[in-house]
């Protein structure tokens, strides 16, 4: 029976003795892996250091607001167009990115618009968008107009008054595959 035991005992030394000889040839494999990729980012050339900028700190590193993109939905463009002049100032926004970053902020009546104006104009460039939107969206001298004319009483508890001005009747949109998106008064 010793011999058993000791030829078993002797059977699981060999067996230990072989795992550990994996594994030190394991680690040894991860220590020249670990070597090599020193050596390799030693001599690659730096990384330029890019600062992220903080809710809190900007250019000066004065307290500043987060500023977020505006959201336009239709309405006079003015207001809007000066707070995204303001964000694409303070993050750097180049040209090409601002119609794309800005499309992305329209919902409503305006997103219907822009989809109907990128087929038309495709490259459009930050001044040409902002053209063509004041156009479509601004409040013309016509309407000014009319809005300040007697026959527009403003009421602040009517039924009939929107963001300040009045209507009359209900404005819906028409929507025609290759003409610009238009309002038509049902009354």
């Amino acid at each position: 029976m010793p011999s058993t035991r000791s030829s078993t005992m002797e059977n699981r030394v060999d067996n230990m003795e072989g795992e550990m000889q994996r594994i030190s040839a394991d680690v040894k494999e991860i220590k020249e892996s670990f070597a090599s990729l020193l050596e390799r980012l030693a001599q690659a050339p730096p990384a330029p250091i890019q600062e992220e900028r903080s809710d809190t700190s900007h250019r000066s590193g004065s307290k500043t607001a987060r500023i977020e993109f505006p959201i336009f939905a239709g309405g006079d463009p003015t207001s809007w167009l000066l707070r995204t002049e303001r964000y694409f100032d303070y993050h750097d926004t180049q040209g090409p990115d601002r119609v794309p970053l800005a499309s992305a902020h329209l919902e409503g009546g305006a997103i219907v618009w822009y989809q109907w104006y990128r087929r038309r104009h495709p490259r459009a460039t930050w001044a040409n968008f902002t053209d063509a939107l004041t156009m479509r969206f601004g409040v013309s001298a016509f309407s000014l107009v009319q809005i300040q004319s007697p026959q527009f009483e403003m009421r602040s508890n009517s039924p009939l008054v929107a963001n300040g001005y009045p209507l009359r009747g209900e404005i819906v949109f028409k929507k025609q595959k290759d003409s610009a998106p238009t309002l038509a008064r049902t009354d």
